[in-house]
């Protein structure tokens, strides 16, 4: 009852006018991929499960140092040597050694 009163119905013959022209368009839907662009499935859940913060701690140079990594340990104990410069004599010995393996 309220809708009536705020949006009164249309007469009739604009009512077929308007399915009339919506007939004689013949309007086509599109199938969406059509739309989009067709793009490689990418994985978006990597970046994710990737770490992103580069650990620079002894405890993790020593975990590499453990697993045989010792390439990438010595670029965390590079990373140490700038990042606390008054252990850096202690930080060259590890590279020292490891170098020397």
């Amino acid at each position: 009852m309220l809708l009536s009163y705020l949006c009164p119905p249309l007469p009739r013959k604009v009512q077929t006018h308007a399915i009339d022209k919506f007939i004689k368009n013949e309007p086509k839907i599109t199938k969406a991929s059509k739309l989009i662009p067709h793009t490689e499935n990418a994985d978006l859940s990597r970046p994710s499960t990737e770490l992103k913060v580069e650990l620079t701690t002894e405890n993790y140079a020593l975990i590499l140092v453990k697993q045989n990594k010792i390439d990438k340990a010595l670029e965390v104990y590079g990373k140490l040597v700038l990042k606390y410069p008054d252990k850096s004599a202690y930080f060259a010995a590890k590279i020292h050694e490891l170098e020397n393996r």
